[in-house]
């Protein structure tokens, strides 16, 4: 899921946590505060029913004022340019317009967010709706309350006016929900606390670490963010994957194999299309004007010509790095990877066009599997990872292989069937 300006969450430190089987708790010392009360007015627009909760938060905040002035004037030299392009269409005065079109259309889509956009959650007993609009739906999501952990508040890792922005999360098994940033204090803690509690009343009863002490918004936080390592046994697996993984099980005659086949990441895409027409349109301008491509009387010449060639090198390799990294997210839903479980061996290939790699480990004297968290939640719009892992580790303590980018539903439902399929392996 992406969209446009989506924070993404990062931790508050200093809290205590303890293990609590498949799920992590908060130290309950704070619970004698009182429950958040509700504020005499929200922000939101807040749809009560017996069977269902419903929450529409407006996207507000955020310089768009400043943004719509500049954007008019920009637009002003933007069609004076569409203008000239059309009179002479030539290559140098296209490459010279390129940058600013790209621009004009990132803080137009900008504005369009910050001015129009809308996010709606519909809590209901057996599923959540999400749903994400600025004149059109930029993304929707359904998630099974069996799958629903509980909220909590989380806090941007970007800032705005030096303070990190405040926000609300669904944690699921599969990737969190995160909207609402920018409300009161007050009200988001109110808003947090009401929506646990429905979770509560409406079905099986949620982590009790994900339950909103009255201790205020900004220690609300469960440690899930940081790093952490957890030994998985059968008791703390999943019978399936989450709803919306990518991974798929196939079992074999002489093994099993997880597959899972790539996405494309529309927020990851525009982003570096942005940056890659930006960039590397302004570096294409001084390189057309180095060959004396550019409607100009006269290019460069002699010493002033060299000097200009070894300035333009590293801003050049800049624009190459970043063209790669746009070429990888456009194949990225080309890329199948395959963990293939044999009798003796666990054997990883991964597929990309006209490219092959593949890496084998021997399984001897396997000690345990851990499900591990990177130490910074990474699911932002370019890279759309997930920040788990599921780690075999063998007898003498050490490293044999680790499958990356789990959800957390996902590392504990490959972890069951390794466990239940390959129980020698761990002498069992």
């Amino acid at each position: 899921m992406s969209c446009i300006d989506r924070p993404v969450c990062d931790v508050t430190p200093g809290v205590n946590v303890m293990s609590s089987g498949n799920l992590t708790a908060y130290d309950r010392s704070s619970d004698s505060n009182p429950v958040p009360a509700r504020p005499q007015r929200l922000t939101v627009e807040l749809f009560e029913q017996p069977d269902s909760i419903a929450i529409r938060n407006k996207r507000a905040g955020g310089p768009w004022v400043f943004l719509l002035l500049w954007l008019i004037g920009w637009t002003v030299g933007c069609v004076f340019l569409v203008g000239q392009v059309i009179t002479e269409p030539e290559l140098g005065m296209i490459a010279f317009a390129v940058p600013f079109w790209a621009s004009w259309l990132f803080v137009a889509g900008l504005l369009v967010w910050m001015i129009f956009g809308q996010e709606t959650l519909v809590l209901k007993p057996d599923e959540a709706l999400f749903l994400r609009t600025a004149l059109v739906k930029l993304s929707s999501r359904r998630i099974p309350r069996d799958e629903i952990q509980g909220f909590r508040e989380c806090r941007s890792k970007h800032t705005e006016n030096d303070e990190h922005l405040w926000g609300i999360e669904m944690v699921t098994l599969g990737k969190p929900v995160r909207f609402a940033f920018r409300l009161p204090d007050r009200e988001r803690a109110w808003l947090v606390h009401a929506l646990n509690g429905f979770l509560e009343s409406t079905g099986p009863d949620i982590d009790p670490g994900l339950r909103l002490s009255a201790s205020g918004a900004h220690r609300s936080l469960l440690s899930s963010t940081s790093a952490g390592n957890e030994v998985i046994d059968l008791d703390d697996t999943l019978p399936g994957p989450p709803s919306e993984t990518a991974w798929q099980l196939t079992e074999e005659v002489d093994g099993f194999t997880f597959s899972e086949q790539g996405r494309l990441h529309p927020g990851a895409l525009g982003t570096l299309l942005f940056i890659n027409a930006f960039w590397n349109g302004i570096v294409l301008v001084f390189v057309l004007a180095l060959f004396g491509f550019m409607p100009m009387d006269e290019g460069p010449e002699g010493w002033e010509w060299w000097g200009m060639f070894v300035f333009l090198i590293p801003f050049e390799a800049i624009g190459l790095a970043m063209f790669a990294g746009l070429i990888a997210v456009m194949l990225e839903p080309f890329r199948h990877t395959k963990w293939c479980f044999e009798q003796d061996r666990i054997v990883q290939r991964t597929f990309w066009p006209l490219y092959t790699h593949t890496k084998s480990w021997n399984v001897a004297e396997l000690d345990r599997l851990e499900l591990r968290r990177s130490k910074s939640d990474s699911n932002s719009s370019l890279g759309d990872k997930s920040p788990f892992g599921l780690a075999f580790v063998a007898q003498a303590n050490t490293d044999l292989c680790e499958i990356p980018n789990l959800t957390e539903g996902e590392a504990r439902w490959l972890a069951g069937v390794v466990l239940e399929l390959r129980p020698d392996w761990f002498g069992e």
